[in-house]
C-alpha cells in the first residue's frame, strides 16, 4: 500500500507539473517564428538601421503550412522604456530601470482574460479634451493626460490630450519571478489569485523611449500610462505585452 502511495503520489505530482510547465509557461501549442539575425544585422541595429523583420508574404507562406491554424504578428519594442507603479496595492511605488515590452494582435491573448476586458489599441480613443496634468482628465474617468513629450529640465511643461490607459498583460512565468525572487528580496506580497484579481487595473506610469541605460536614439521620450488587465501564457516571458493595432 505504501509502495503504490507513492508511486501515485510521483505521477500526481509528475502529471501536475508537466500540466502547468507546458501548460501555462511553455504552451506547446504555439511556436514563435522570429526572423534570422546575424551579427552584421545586430550592428545594423545598433547604429539606427532597421532591424529585420517578417513582410507579408513571409507571413502568408506560414499561415498556408500544414497544421497551422492561425499566424498573428507580434511586434518587440525597439527602444527602451522604465516604469514605476503599486502604490495603491504594496503601499508604495516599485518601478524597473529597463521593461522589454511586446505588441500583438488583440484576439492572441482575449481568449485568457476575463470577459468583458478591455483589450485594444487606445490610440485613436484620445478624446479631445486638452490637459496639462492628468488631474484636467478627472480620476473617475480612468484617463490621464498623455503628453506627446516628456519635459526638459527648465523648459515648460507640453500641452497633452486626456487618453484612456494602455491594456497590458504578463505571463505566468513572469509572476513565478516576482513571487521567487522579487518579492522576497523587497518585503511584497507573494501574487496569489485573490492579489492577482486584486493587481488586475493597477496602473502603471510607462516612460517610451527613456530608461537606466540612456534614451531613444531617435524619436521623442513620451511618458503613457498601462494598465494591468490579466495574465496569459501568450505575453512576453520576462516584460510586458500592449495591444498593437493591426
Amino acid at each position: 500500500a505504501a509502495g503504490v502511495a507513492t508511486l501515485a503520489f510521483f505521477l500526481a505530482l509528475s502529471a501536475g507539473m508537466r500540466a502547468v510547465v507546458f501548460g501555462k509557461i511553455l504552451p506547446l501549442d504555439q511556436v514563435e517564428v522570429i526572423p534570422p539575425e546575424s551579427s552584421f544585422g545586430s550592428v545594423s541595429s545598433m547604429l539606427g538601421g532597421r532591424p529585420p523583420g517578417i513582410d507579408d508574404a513571409q507571413a502568408q507562406a506560414l499561415r498556408r503550412a500544414d497544421g497551422v491554424r492561425m499566424a498573428l504578428p507580434r511586434l518587440r519594442l525597439a527602444f527602451p522604456t522604465s516604469g514605476r507603479g503599486g502604490r495603491a496595492m504594496f503601499g508604495r511605488d516599485i518601478g524597473s530601470g529597463e521593461i522589454p515590452a511586446d505588441g500583438v494582435d488583440p484576439s492572441m491573448v482575449r481568449a485568457d482574460l476575463r470577459p468583458g476586458t478591455d483589450f485594444e489599441d487606445p490610440i485613436g480613443r484620445a478624446s479631445n479634451r486638452a490637459c496639462a496634468t492628468d488631474a484636467d482628465c478627472g480620476a473617475a474617468s480612468g484617463e490621464y493626460c498623455d503628453l506627446v513629450a516628456l519635459p526638459q529640465q527648465g523648459q515648460p511643461r507640453p500641452g497633452g490630450r486626456c487618453s484612456p490607459p494602455i491594456p497590458a498583460v504578463v505571463s505566468p512565468y513572469l509572476v513565478e519571478v516576482f513571487n521567487g525572487a522579487i518579492a522576497p528580496a523587497h518585503g511584497l506580497p507573494r501574487l496569489g489569485d485573490v492579489l492577482l484579481r486584486q493587481a488586475e487595473g493597477l496602473v502603471l506610469e510607462w516612460d517610451l523611449g527613456r530608461a537606466g541605460l540612456g534614451s531613444a536614439r531617435q524619436g521623442t521620450p513620451r511618458r503613457v500610462h498601462a494598465k494591468l488587465v490579466g495574465v496569459s501564457p501568450r505575453a512576453m516571458d520576462l516584460g510586458v505585452t500592449v495591444p498593437m493595432a493591426v
